[in-house]
């Protein structure tokens, strides 16, 4: 699926709005060796129709012959015919497509997403979440990666460090952090007394060092997404917190 990307953007014309050096796209995935496909569809070009007013339909209903109602039903006839009829890999295991593997990215949340969702329900009777169902800025998840990069941007930031220690990405117990606290010097942050303590032989706590200053060096050399990738992809930060995992029984919609 990458490749495809790669393809697209091995375009001059097309890379130019893609980053300013003009460098070629080159995509590695995580998931080395899993299955993946591309399916190319015919665009959807609005018809040519003459404007009614209907005043008893709802001021945001979207037009039976509107692109956005074409390509919902389009949506919804594929994923129909993918879910119980083919199949997926898991954990080394083949085995049908239910409707919770399944997530539709949308660019944002407009009259495609409620045609989507009723085009899902009728006639298809595909189990749907709808579009409300996550606020990213909301969930723990995210919050620990926006601390994670507070603190690596500021390591002197203990409210951060805080947050991140009792975080998956580290795993400290409260009586780890409050040990920590606890030892600090008169006007000493978190992360300097961490160090120190590290330093006088505590091999939990000079684990823990080793993962936050390959962290901050990390920060300090990559982007934002590069950063973020590689802490999802080694830090051990990679939890399914996103809709769309095979535990839920229904089809998420989430925008980009």
């Amino acid at each position: 699926m990458l490749s495809a990307v790669d393809c697209v953007f091995s375009v001059p014309e097309n890379r130019k709005g893609l980053s300013a050096e003009g460098g070629d796209t080159v995509h590695v995935s995580n998931r080395l060796g899993h299955p993946g496909c591309v399916e190319a569809w015919e665009m959807v070009a609005p018809a040519e129709t003459e404007d009614q007013d209907d005043w008893t339909a709802p001021f945001d209903a979207t037009p039976e012959q509107a692109p956005a109602a074409i390509l919902a039903r389009r949506i919804a006839h594929r994923i129909s015919q993918m879910i119980g009829k083919e199949t997926i890999v898991e954990k080394d295991r083949e085995r049908p497509i239910r409707a919770g593997d399944i997530l539709v990215l949308v660019r944002k949340r407009d009259a495609f997403v409620n045609a989507l969702t009723r085009a899902l329900k009728s006639p298809y009777d595909v189990p749907v979440a709808g579009a409300d169902r996550l606020k990213l800025a909301d969930h723990i998840a995210v919050k620990d990666l926006i601390a994670l990069g507070r603190f690596a941007v500021l390591p002197e930031d203990d409210l951060a460090l805080a947050a991140i220690c009792k975080s998956p990405i580290l795993s400290l117990s409260e009586d780890d952090l409050f040990s920590i606290a606890a030892r600090r010097k008169l006007g000493e942050h978190v992360f300097s007394a961490l160090r120190r303590l590290a330093a006088a032989g505590d091999e939990a706590f000079a684990k823990t060092v080793t993962t936050l200053e390959r962290i901050i060096n990390a920060a300090r050399r990559r982007t934002a997404f590069d950063f973020y990738a590689g802490i999802l992809a080694r830090e051990g930060a990679g939890v399914p917190f996103l809709p769309g995992s095979a535990a839920r029984p229904v089809i998420s919609l989430m925008s980009s």
